[in-house]
């Protein structure tokens, strides 16, 4: 193979990679005047002067024009690693400091000159150099390696050249340079690992995945995340004697404070709970216990190369219970090759993977059942009929430990029977409860306890209306809630196709757990039983008036349609917030049926929306403003719609209409500047770009609640201060923009993208 032939086309395919990523990239964030603006001036000068070279020639090489194309590899670092630029875009792709990149295409840059001057000196060791620091930063912009880095090791001899000796030698080579894989895993506490095939193929291949650092093994406890997680260490440690998997080291730290026995919880020592500790464990598995007593600085320093170099697997174990920011600082800047596998209960935003564990489905829980009571001589289980067996895992949700310990205990001499009765009647469990549900439980706030006990008061499982009744909680609380209890595996989501709906329940010991709480709080338990009975009645109510006016109906007695028009529409869209659709248009027939007014179809077009059917939503809307055409809700029904559509124009159009009604608010005036924003960005014309800038900043000016009421407004206040700072900035205003973040930030100081554009602006 011709090395520096090889090296040229490298070279000459990442360089056109790299300059239309940065283009795209910036000319995303600030426009069309990106390289005015954003590119050194140096830079613009160089790329200046190639470009009126190159207009001298008869054959341009490049069309004339598209000044990156004349910017080399040195030149596309320095707009990178420009601090504005690197801060506000590409932070995103190479890390939080501009370094590692900036190292890289100082590597690239030396070895450009002798690849293209065609200088002695260019072999395989160059090649092979080239190809990996290439290779890593298209993996860092997320573009896929080219088939030309899809490489085998170089031979300096022709293939006709090449003889068996020469193949064995490599080979041999080869052989020799394949890492013994050193790792300080524990031995697993269980003697066979059962089921989880599926999740443990999952967590390889997250592993293996060329853009994933960090891979999350998640869920409750005791649901057998660390036997997972030890499980795929091993496989990982025998794969890399093999030569199968790149990881020489695998480090295991954990910060396990509990375990659960047969004899109850017993405490034991974390063997890592802070950045200092994780980082002495690094250094003594990899050989470097002489550095333990090194300044915090110098051993991060040391990790971070030797984490660079050698390919590492770090296992996190029970992360849940580290508070200290520095860990997740780390692991977000985790230096490649090496990566991370965690298992927490609650999910972590470093992770680029996650893998969910919940119950064991039946079958695999009645193997570990018979398994773990065979390793125990548990004989009543082992000759138990499967009733019993399915009446116990039942009661213990397919959790493992709650499994092992229930077997343990009958092991032990517990009768099976009345260990089962004293399973149902949820006497037998506290330590398992407290184990596997305490800590999180107290991780959430008083609103997401109460819609975790308000699940518990439903026979059914209820969805996110019903809890919202029940509860009486905000809209918002009630989703930010329920979002938080998903990432702690505290609850199932279940979508219920027939009334097309999510519905929420807890698996048995959960409920058990949550029931438990409920007791303690009496006062709270008598106020959402008696929310359920009214919440009850009222359905109950509204069917029971709708038979007497359709009675009322048929005797003329009542002929006022509007009226029994209306109440059809109210109890559709209740009926719709329940989940059930075909109930929602049934009534809203009905309703059509007395009498078709502009509410009635403004309903239905939401309806329609919210089921996906946007081309039957949009003639519902237009069929509510063909008779009312002041009728705002419908305007701004159909102008969200066609805003999540990302139909700018048409969007535009309703929201004019909407503020110009009477009962218009700031949030109609806030949506119509944003979506004249948005419609800026596809204008050519920078006349009529500029126009429509400047209409949009007149909108999102009227789009302030003046004197605003409540959470809602003010957040209200803060996005739209944040939307027409954006505005601003882009017409050249920066002061006025940098006035409106302050503002916002008197209302909500921690606001992040609101400190973000005011560090930008200063």
């Amino acid at each position: 193979m011709d090395c520096q032939n090889a090296c040229q086309q490298i070279l000459d395919h990442f360089e056109i990679t790299l300059r239309k990523f940065i283009s795209a990239k910036l000319s995303h964030h600030y426009g069309d005047s990106w390289w005015k603006t954003q590119v050194p001036g140096g830079v613009i000068n160089e790329c200046n002067t190639r470009l009126k070279k190159d207009e001298l020639k008869k054959l341009p090489r490049i069309p004339i024009g598209e000044l990156i194309d004349y910017a080399h590899i040195g030149e596309l670092k320095d707009i990178i690693v420009r601090k504005d630029n690197y801060n506000t875009v590409f932070k995103d792709y190479f890390g939080t400091e501009p370094k590692g990149i900036e190292v890289k295409l100082n590597d690239i840059v030396r070895m450009r000159d002798p690849v293209r001057h065609v200088r002695p000196g260019v072999g395989t060791k160059e090649y092979e150099r080239l190809a990996v620091i290439c290779r890593d930063i298209y993996e860092e912009i997320g573009e896929d390696i080219p088939p030309l880095l899809e490489f085998k090791r170089p031979s300096s001899k022709s293939p006709a050249e090449t003889g068996i000796e020469d193949i064995e030698e490599i080979e041999e080579s080869e052989q020799r340079k394949l890492p013994p894989c050193y790792d300080n895993l524990p031995r697993p506490e269980y003697s066979k690992f059962f089921g989880r095939e599926k999740e443990k193929k999952q967590v390889l291949e997250y592993l293996n995945h060329p853009r994933a650092w960090v891979v999350c093994i998640d869920g409750i406890g005791g649901v057998g995340k660390t036997a997972l997680a030890l499980n795929c260490a091993y496989q990982l440690r025998d794969l890399a004697h093999s030569g199968d998997t790149i990881f020489e080291y695998i480090i295991w730290v954990s910060a396990k404070k509990e375990l659960l026995g047969t004899r109850g919880i017993r405490y034991i020592t974390p063997t890592f709970s802070d950045l200092n500790s994780l980082l002495n464990i690094i250094l003594k598995t990899t050989g470097f216990s002489e550095k333990v007593n090194a300044s915090l600085s110098v051993r991060k320093e040391l990790v971070d190369e030797i984490l660079s170099i050698t390919p590492c697997l770090l296992i996190l174990d029970n992360l849940e219970t580290i508070e200290n920011p520095n860990i997740f600082t780390f692991l977000a800047d985790l230096p490649k090759p090496s990566k991370a596998l965690v298992t927490t209960r609650s999910r972590i935003e470093e992770s680029q993977r996650t893998v969910r564990l919940t119950a064991l489905h039946y079958e695999e829980a009645k193997n570990l059942l018979t398994e773990t009571a065979e390793d125990l001589d548990a004989k009543e289980i082992i000759s138990a009929k499967n009733d019993i067996i399915k009446r116990m895992i039942n009661r213990v949700g397919g959790i493992p430990l709650a499994i092992k310990l229930a077997v343990g205990r009958i092991a032990s001499g517990v009768s099976l029977e009345s260990y089962l009765a004293k399973l149902e009647t949820g006497l037998a469990q506290d330590d398992i409860l407290d184990f596997c549900f305490s800590e999180s439980w107290q991780g959430f706030d008083s609103e997401e306890q109460k819609v975790l006990m308000s699940i518990t008061i439903f026979s059914n499982p209820p969805s996110e209306e019903e809890i919202r009744r029940n509860t009486s909680l905000p809209e918002l609380r009630v989703k930010d809630a329920l979002a938080k209890l998903r990432r702690n595996a505290f609850i199932n989501e279940e979508y219920d196709s027939s009334r097309t709906t999510f519905r929420y329940s807890l698996l048995p010991l959960t409920g058990d757990f949550v029931s438990r709480k409920l007791k303690e709080e009496p006062v709270l338990e008598e106020e959402l039983r008696d929310s359920h009975k009214v919440y009850l009645a009222e359905l109950g109510e509204y069917e029971e008036a709708l038979s007497q006016m359709q009675e009322l109906v048929s005797k003329e007695l009542l002929p006022e349609k509007d009226r029994i028009s209306n109440m059809l529409v109210d109890v559709a869209f209740r009926a719709y917030q329940s989940g059930n659709y075909k109930k929602a248009i049934d009534r809203l027939e009905k309703a059509e049926s007395y009498k078709a007014t502009a509410n009635l179809y403004q309903v239905w077009g939401l309806v329609e929306r919210d089921e996906g059917a946007f081309g039957s939503a949009k003639e519902k809307f237009k069929k509510a403003l063909s008779l009312d055409d002041k009728h705002i809700s419908a305007w701004r029904s159909w102008g969200n719609m066609e805003k999540r559509l990302k139909n700018y124009s048409q969007a535009v159009e309703c929201y004019e209409m909407a503020v110009y009604c009477d009962e218009s608010d700031a949030k109609d005036h806030h949506f119509l500047g944003v979506c004249l924003s948005y419609l800026a960005k596809n204008k050519r014309d920078l006349r009529e770009k500029r126009r429509m800038i400047e209409k949009s900043v007149e909108a999102l000016s009227n789009g302030f609640y003046p004197n605003p009421i409540g959470y809602r407004e003010r957040h209200h206040n803060v996005v739209n201060g944040h939307s027409l700072a954006l505005a601003l900035i882009r017409i050249g205003r920066k002061a006025d923009a940098l006035l409106q973040c302050q503002n916002g930030l008197k209302i909500e100081p921690d606001n992040e993208r609101l400190l973000r554009l005011e560090k930008e602006l200063r």
